[in-house]
């Protein structure tokens, strides 16, 4: 998938920095997960990662 990039990126960098988390929130399917994913030094994705040992409900 080609990642377009962010007018916010920059500011959630600024954030980062400064705090060390972000909330990001927005509509669904608009590319909330993709722009975290460019600025994460790991990555756990609870609803599909095999490292959790049950679903969560």
């Amino acid at each position: 998938m080609l990642y377009l990039p962010r007018i916010v990126e920059s500011e959630i960098g600024q954030k980062l920095r400064a705090s060390g988390a972000v909330l990001i929130k927005g509509p669904k399917s608009c590319g909330k997960t993709e722009t975290a994913k460019q600025f994460a030094k790991s990555i756990l994705q609870v609803d599909r990662d095999k490292q959790v040992k049950f679903p969560l409900k």
